[in-house]
C-alpha cells in the first residue's frame, strides 16, 4: 500500500507540473482571446537608442516583441520607453525586453526605465522577460558661503 501511494502522488505532482506549464506558455491564439484581437491589430516592436513614446492618450494599441529588444535613452532624464493610453505589449517566451531610463543631470532628475504616468495602462502579456531600470541621480555640489561679519 505505501508503495501505490507514493506512486499516487508522484503522478499527481507530475501532472500538475506539466499542466501548469502548459497554462505558463502564451500562444497568438491565447492573446488574441484575452485582447479580443486579431493579427492585425499588432505592430511589431523596434528598439530604439533614443527612448520611445508607445500608444496614443486616449486610445488602445497593440505592440509584439518579435525579438530580444532594448529602449534605452542618453538624453538626460529621459525614458527608455513611455507609455501612453492603453498598451498592449506581447513578450513571447525566450525574448528578453530590456528598457534603460537616462541618467540625470545636475538640474534634471533621471529618467524611468518605463514611464507610465496617471491616466494611462499598460498590459504585458506573455512568459518573456522585461527589465527596466531607471537612470542615476545626479550628485551636485553647492559652493559654500561664508558669511561676512
Amino acid at each position: 500500500m505505501k508503495y501505490k501511494t507514493k506512486f499516487l502522488t508522484i503522478l499527481a505532482l507530475l501532472l500538475m507540473a506539466v499542466t501548469q506549464g502548459a497554462w505558463a506558455q502564451t500562444n497568438w491564439e491565447e492573446v488574441y482571446s484575452l485582447t479580443g484581437t486579431t493579427a492585425e491589430k499588432w505592430t511589431a516592436l523596434e528598439g530604439s537608442s533614443t527612448g520611445r513614446t508607445l500608444g496614443t492618450a486616449g486610445s488602445t494599441t497593440f505592440y509584439y516583441a518579435a525579438g530580444n529588444l532594448s529602449f534605452t535613452n542618453l538624453t538626460a532624464g529621459g525614458s527608455g520607453l513611455t507609455i501612453q493610453g492603453t498598451v498592449y505589449i506581447y513578450v513571447p517566451e525566450g525574448v528578453t525586453v530590456t528598457c534603460t531610463g537616462a541618467n540625470a543631470s545636475g538640474t534634471t532628475g533621471g529618467g524611468a526605465g518605463i514611464k507610465l504616468t496617471s491616466g494611462n495602462t499598460l498590459y504585458l502579456l506573455g512568459t518573456g522577460t522585461v527589465n527596466a531600470t531607471g537612470g542615476r541621480a545626479a550628485s551636485t555640489s553647492m559652493a559654500k558661503t561664508r558669511r561676512r561679519e
